[in-house]
């Protein structure tokens, strides 16, 4: 992925540029979850974060549909990388580049904090804590996907049998 300019408004190209090279049709709740995020998280997601985007796309399963993403940057080995968080109806998803990904059922978060001012992003999951940066620019959509992943976490826990 070398472009990093936004497709024209009302034309699904974020996925369909996942989808390079694969043969697979774009995902629309990709494609949806990425144009409901202010433009400047638009550019994050299908630009610097696109290596972690292609992943979704080719491997998160068909019948798992995305709600929402965010690009996060957490440091590896002194390096900053370029990341996603995905939210689905079942799990929050980290996957960076490395190739590396992380699953947490919605069952086991027990806390989410975006911290604004690109502070970090708190995750305590499965009886783990985990700091990840925050992208420059996405204090409002960060907020937003708090209140998202809180909001799913409370209903996986609620509608369980």
């Amino acid at each position: 992925m070398t472009s990093h300019a936004l497709p024209p408004s009302g034309q699904h190209a974020t996925a369909d540029r996942a989808a390079e090279g694969n043969g697979d049709p774009p995902r629309a709740d990709l494609n949806t979850a990425i144009e409901g995020a202010p433009a400047e998280v638009q550019q994050l997601v299908i630009g610097p974060c696109g290596e972690a985007l292609s992943l979704i796309h080719t491997f998160l399963p068909a019948g798992e549909l995305i709600s929402a993403v965010l690009p996060v940057t957490p440091s590896y080995s002194g390096k900053t990388t370029n990341s996603l968080l995905v939210l689905t109806a079942r799990r929050l998803l980290f996957v960076a580049p490395a190739p590396q990904a992380i699953s947490w059922p919605l069952t086991e978060v027990t806390k989410f904090q975006f911290v604004p001012g690109s502070g970090p992003v708190n995750v305590h999951a499965a009886g783990g804590e985990f700091m990840l940066g925050a992208a420059h620019g996405t204090d409002a959509h960060g907020e937003h996907f708090e209140d998202l992943v809180k909001r799913a976490v409370t209903v996986a826990i609620i509608s369980q049998p």
